[in-house]
């Protein structure tokens, strides 16, 4: 029992770096730069790690079509 609850309370490094990559995702950092951070062979790893950590993905991808269609973005 007392193990249990001193892993509850003291993050493993895998812990830690699950932390470190989520934060990194929700402050907009691309997955492959993240693949390549956390050296990941393959994007599916990383896609099928921390994907799901980027629900709105398709909002903001539509957004940015929206607006280089109304001409916000200009080259």
């Amino acid at each position: 029992m007392l193990e249990a609850r001193h892993r509850a309370i003291a993050p493993n490094i895998h812990d830690l770096r699950h932390s470190h990559t989520s934060w990194l995702i929700a402050a907009g950092v691309p997955l492959p730069y993240l693949q390549a951070r956390l050296g990941h062979e393959s994007i599916m790893t990383t896609v099928g790690t921390y994907g799901h950590l980027q629900p709105d993905a398709h909002v903001q991808m539509a957004e940015a079509i929206s607006q280089t269609l109304a001409g916000a973005y200009r080259s």
